[in-house]
Order: C-alpha cells, then sequence, then structure tokens
C-alpha cells in the first residue's frame, strides 16, 4: 500500500501557466482520494466551491490538469499555498490559502488559528448562503399556503353562491305556487266555466273548496227567475249622470234607459242613453224624439 504525504496541487487548465492567479491551489494528505471527493461533489451539484464547480462543468473533469506543485510537511505545505493564495477570490479559489477550509476531515479537530481565518474569510459566505436557503424556503411556504387560501376562499364562494341560489330557488318556487293560489282563488276559471242552460250566461258560482269553483247548472237570472233587460244583456250599464239634463246621483237607481229610436230590441250603444226619471217622464209626454237639454252639467 503506497503512503501519500501531504502534496499541494493545482487544478488547472492546459493554457493555465500561473500559479499565483489561475485555476485552482488546494492541499491535502491524501490526493487520489480528495480529487475523487472534488468529482463526486460537483457530479452531485453539492460542492461548496462555485468557482470550481462552474470550471469543471464548463471544461469537462478529464480537461482538468491535475498537477502537484509541492510534497512534504503539512505546515509547509499551508505555507506555499497561503503564499500562493494570499487573499480570496484568487483563480478559482474562495478562500484565502493557509489555513483548513471544508475539505477538513470530518472529526478532526482544526488548529484554533485555522478556524478564525476561516471565519473570518468564509463564514459569512456560508450564513448568507444559509439566509438564502431560510429566504427561499419561506416563500415557498407562503406561496404554498396563499395557493392553498385562494384555494379555500374560492370553495366557500361557490358554496355561498351555490347557496344563495338554492335559496333564490326555493323562493321562486314559493313564490309561484302563491301566485297560483292566489290566481286560482281571484280568477274564476271564466275558460272553463260553464254555460246556463239559456245560452246568455255562465252558470252561477255554488261555492269554493280547496281553491276549486263548483257551479250550478243555471246562471243567477234564471235562477231567481228575473229576466235582465236586453240592453244589460248587450253590455250597456246605466251611468250616474242624466245624459240629457245633466243631473248627477251617486244612487243609480233614480236613472233609466232610454231607447232613442223608440226600439226596444235596438240595443245598439249609439241608441241607448241614460236619463233621470223626470226627462223620461218628460220625453214620454212630449212623444219627441231625442235632443239635448239647454242645461249645462255640473262640473
Amino acid at each position: 500500500m503506497i503512503n501519500f504525504d501531504t502534496s499541494v496541487y493545482w487544478l488547472r487548465l492546459t493554457e493555465h501557466n500561473d500559479q499565483t492567479s489561475q485555476g485552482y491551489i488546494g492541499v491535502s494528505q491524501n490526493l487520489p482520494t480528495r480529487l475523487a471527493d472534488h468529482h463526486t461533489k460537483i457530479t452531485n451539484n453539492i460542492h461548496k466551491n462555485p468557482h470550481l464547480a462552474n470550471a469543471v462543468n464548463l471544461y469537462g473533469w478529464n480537461n482538468i490538469v491535475k498537477d502537484i506543485i509541492f510534497v512534504g510537511d503539512e505546515e509547509a505545505c499551508y505555507t506555499i499555498e497561503k503564499e500562493l493564495r494570499p487573499s480570496s477570490k484568487i483563480g478559482w479559489n474562495i478562500a484565502p490559502g493557509g489555513h483548513r477550509g471544508p475539505g477538513w476531515p470530518k472529526g478532526r479537530p482544526k488548529p484554533k488559528d485555522s478556524v478564525e481565518k476561516f471565519k473570518l474569510t468564509m463564514a459569512h459566505k456560508f450564513d448568507k448562503i444559509r439566509e438564502d436557503r431560510m429566504l427561499l424556503k419561506a416563500q415557498k411556504k407562503e406561496e404554498k399556503n396563499r395557493v392553498k387560501l385562494e384555494k379555500l376562499n374560492t370553495i366557500k364562494a361557490e358554496k355561498k353562491l351555490k347557496q344563495i341560489n338554492k335559496q333564490k330557488e326555493k323562493e321562486e318556487v314559493v313564490a309561484n305556487k302563491q301566485l297560483k293560489k292566489e290566481l286560482k282563488l281571484s280568477n274564476i276559471h271564466i275558460t272553463t266555466r260553464p254555460l246556463c242552460s239559456c245560452g246568455l250566461r255562465p252558470s252561477a258560482i255554488n261555492y269554493i273548496k280547496n281553491g276549486r269553483t263548483y257551479y250550478r247548472r243555471k246562471c243567477d237570472a234564471c235562477l231567481t227567475g228575473v229576466q235582465l233587460p236586453r240592453w244589460y244583456r248587450a253590455g250597456y250599464r246605466v251611468k250616474n249622470s242624466c245624459d240629457k239634463c245633466g243631473f248627477k246621483s251617486p244612487h243609480k237607481q233614480v236613472f233609466n234607459v232610454y231607447h232613442v229610436d223608440g226600439d226596444l230590441n235596438n240595443c245598439k250603444p249609439t241608441n241607448l242613453k241614460t236619463v233621470c226619471a223626470n226627462c223620461q217622464r218628460v220625453l214620454q209626454q212630449e212623444g219627441s224624439r231625442w235632443r239635448q237639454g239647454d242645461l249645462v252639467p255640473d262640473l
């Protein structure tokens, strides 16, 4: 089994020729394992050095040259690394050399001076990454809650609208039933009401029960034995004022219907006039045809 001493290695492109400004400088006690670790983490996108990861992804791992600059004592290797990388952000390195960075083996304690250097150079960057991750996580959670709330509000709105529509439909059904009931009670069913045996008038109403109207076989005139006048059957109605002298009265009993041509069978509207009892007697006494009087009707 071959034992490897601590070595300083340089990852670069073939055109790189300046160790102080190009490529990546690192220190490792087991170089093959460290190189394999670089490759695995870059492939799985979990490498902590974005510059090195971007270079490998851009040019390919096989196109990266792996050179050993120095092999020897560990402290000497870190001294060389510090000389080549005295500050951060040189080449593909993100931290200055001379201290153990993120690649230090798990469980092995780090020197205090190395830890302090790491805190001064890299800790704030990892804090920023952590804050960005937490912010992204919070934003995702907030977006998820917003979508959930919108969905819930939509469901509630649809449910409320459905209830309103259902209530409206119920009210319409009740209103239609009430309207039909009122029409049934108020309307005497003229279209279906039978005619009297005389053939002139509709049958008289007997009674109404449960919204249904029951009729007699005869009309009111035939049942009472009273024969209505021809002018009444023709549709003419007595007025509240005399057409000849203009006399007015709320009692229609003081007025009579006068046939202008004297023919009681002529019940045309133009042949019928409403006259008071006094004018009726005057016309009968004179035996003259209809003519308008000289009195002015009351306003």
